[in-house]
């Protein structure tokens, strides 16, 4: 099997995750049950794609067999013939009839994940597992969490969703709103986890960039209106648009400030931008994401790095950290003001950081580019070889890797 083949079944397999599982929950009425049949169906996916190649409509190849192996197992279980009866009354019909239902059976498994009545710090991880099938690995990393008290985490909440009876729905009315920030925030970081995988050889996963787009103009269109959603997507939007800038001819990451613009896509900013001006003349209050697009736009509307407005950019992250403060967005706020020319002063904002972010490589790159901005070499190199050793991605390490070398071969 050629190597586009299998990338396309993973991105196919991915992609569908969220809906396949999102139908079990229904059907099985069991978070933990549901889950387990969905890992049965998408291993029989991948063993029989690989053999045979991707059937015509894929989504309705899993549908079919999630259906059969959920009958298998409750025919056996002659006290729950209601689930009997739910699946043989799942036909499948034509694709869009099947791909809606599957839509709905998403949305539900999304908002049931962000229920208030469970912990803010598992409702986005959990929503972020269920949709995407991502490894606890990748989850975990994801919110600097080691994986067995993440592994933990998401058990204790799956067994509250069955134990508190919580309901598997869109909510509506003033239960909504609760929900939709977490909702929010799940999309947000599944887009981040595709724009700068934690593990593997690519440094981008576009199949997670394009769900995470997917999803959140589904949101935007359901809940109108709402300056923070919009805002989001066009964060995304903007994001996305640099992605095949983002990395060389050998994988290796490529700064912002070195990207080719003319590979940056001009469509996708035309329409980050629009949302973007969309929602600030909606004159709500700025959230996040609408802070962040902004920031976005700026980097977007540059025609060269030297025409970037860093202390525009920094103003924007000061505002951030004031609204809704994290370690990582300090990072961020110091990273800007490095290249707004205070570099010293960029310097005291990261060494405030050392204590909690010690083990995360974008703060020892960012205090490495600081100490080599300054002549202090010997310290660069430090901190270059410790984010060496923290990244898992080796796009991230061949870019470091190729950091040192240069420091290294100064007198």
């Amino acid at each position: 099997m050629s190597a586009n083949t299998e990338e396309k079944i993973a991105q196919t397999l991915q992609s569908a995750n969220g809906r396949i599982l999102g139908y079990l929950i229904r059907v099985c009425g069991d978070f933990s049950e549901a889950e387990d049949l969905c890992q049965d169906v998408m291993i029989s996916a991948l063993s029989h794609w690989r053999e045979e190649g991707l059937p015509e409509t894929p989504i309705a190849w899993l549908f079919t067999t999630a259906k059969n192996r959920a009958t298998d197992r409750f025919r056996q279980r002659s006290k729950q013939a209601s689930i009997l009866n739910s699946l043989t009354a799942d036909d499948v019909e034509s694709g869009d009839h099947l791909e809606k239902a599957l839509e709905d059976d998403l949305l539900r498994l999304i908002f049931t994940c962000c229920h208030p009545a469970l912990g803010q710090e598992v409702r986005v991880p959990l929503t972020l597992k269920s949709v995407t099938g991502l490894s606890m690995e990748e989850v975990a990393r994801a919110f600097l969490t080691p994986v067995r008290t993440m592994e933990q985490r998401l058990v204790r909440a799956k067994r509250k969703i069955t134990a508190a009876g919580i309901a598997y729905e869109v909510p509506t009315g003033n239960q909504l709103e609760p929900r939709l920030d977490s909702v929010m925030q799940t999309l947000y970081l599944l887009f981040n986890e595709g724009y700068s995988a934690t593990s593997g050889e690519d440094l981008v996963r576009a199949e997670l960039c394009i769900e995470a787009i997917r999803l959140t103009t589904l949101m935007q269109k359901l809940f109108p209106g709402r300056a923070e959603l919009m805002s989001l997507l066009a964060l995304m939007l903007l994001q996305d648009s640099r992605r095949e800038a983002r990395t060389a001819p050998d994988g290796s990451l490529v700064l912002l400030k070195d990207q080719d613009r003319s590979l940056w896509n001009e469509r996708q900013i035309q329409q980050g931008a629009a949302l973007l001006d969309k929602a600030l003349h909606l004159r709500q209050a700025p959230g996040t994401y609408q802070l962040q697009a902004s920031i976005a736009a700026l980097h977007a509307e540059a025609t060269s790095p030297d025409e970037t407005d860093w202390s525009q950019i920094s103003l924007l992250y000061r505002r951030l950290l004031d609204l809704d403060y994290t370690q990582v967005l300090h990072l961020n706020y110091a990273v800007a003001v490095s290249m707004s020319g205070q570099v010293e002063t960029a310097l005291q904002e990261l060494l405030s950081l050392q204590d909690v972010l010690a083990d995360y490589y974008p703060f020892q790159c960012a205090l490495a580019d600081c100490h080599r901005k300054l002549g202090a070499h010997a310290d660069a190199v430090s901190a270059y070889q410790r984010a060496l050793a923290l990244t898992g991605n080796e796009s991230e390490k061949r870019f470091i890797a190729g950091r040192l070398a240069e420091l290294e071969a100064l007198p």
